[in-house]
Formats: C-alpha cells, sequence, structure tokens
C-alpha cells in the first residue's frame, strides 16, 4: 500500500517565462545589487524519486545568466538538498547555499546576506 494514498492537489500562477526573465532583467538593471534566489522544492526532490538532470529546472540556468549579465553585483542564493550544477558560478561575485531552512528561510537568508550574522561554520 502507498504510504501517502490519496490525492495531491495544488496551484499555481501561470506565468510567461519570456515577460518573466524580461522584468527580471530590467530589475536587475535598475537595482544596485541584485539577488537571485534559485533551486528546488519538493516537486523536483522526494525521497522515492530520482531526478534524471542535476541543472536547475526550466529555464532557472538562462534567468541567472541574464541577470548577472543585466547587473554583475548579483548574489545568487542557492536551495537545494542535494547537488545541483550552477554552469554560471564562475561569473557571480557572490554565490550563498542555504539548503531548506524551514519557515524562518526569508529570515535567515537577509540575515546572512545583510551581514547580520556570519554563516561560516565552526567546531
Amino acid at each position: 500500500m502507498d504510504s501517502n494514498p490519496g490525492v495531491r492537489l495544488g496551484g499555481a500562477e501561470v506565468v510567461d517565462p519570456e515577460k518573466s526573465i524580461a522584468e527580471a532583467v530590467q530589475l536587475a538593471k535598475e537595482a544596485d545589487v541584485a539577488i537571485a534566489i534559485v533551486g528546488l522544492n519538493g516537486d523536483w526532490e522526494t525521497e522515492g524519486y530520482d531526478r534524471t538532470t542535476l541543472a536547475l529546472p526550466g529555464r532557472t540556468d538562462e534567468l541567472v545568466e541574464k541577470v548577472i549579465a543585466a547587473n554583475p553585483n548579483t548574489i545568487v542564493v542557492t536551495q537545494s538538498g542535494s547537488s545541483i550544477t550552477l554552469p554560471w558560478a564562475d561569473k557571480v561575485p557572490a554565490l550563498v547555499h542555504a539548503w531548506y531552512l524551514g519557515n524562518a528561510t526569508g529570515d535567515a537568508i537577509a540575515d546572512v546576506l545583510f551581514g547580520k550574522h556570519n554563516p561560516s561554520g565552526r567546531l
């Protein structure tokens, strides 16, 4: 028997990827610093399912490349619980991997990005 019987319903806004990428690029051009937060979620990685690629989903890498081109002061924050490829990593001045942080994810990332907390680990 399946450990999760039933039906899972959800919804998401339908967006035009071309328009969304163009908007992100325009915002990046206008900003002193751009922050791109990208990664995976439970739709892409979960127990009992193997991803066929380590690439980020959809046009995520394209989005990051275009934002970096529009604003060289781009910080990229990645979130995933497994390995991902970062083909643009050598083009970005700051990269933070945030894993999955729970309910306070946004606050924790902001605290690191704005210098309230140092993310370095020590024993």
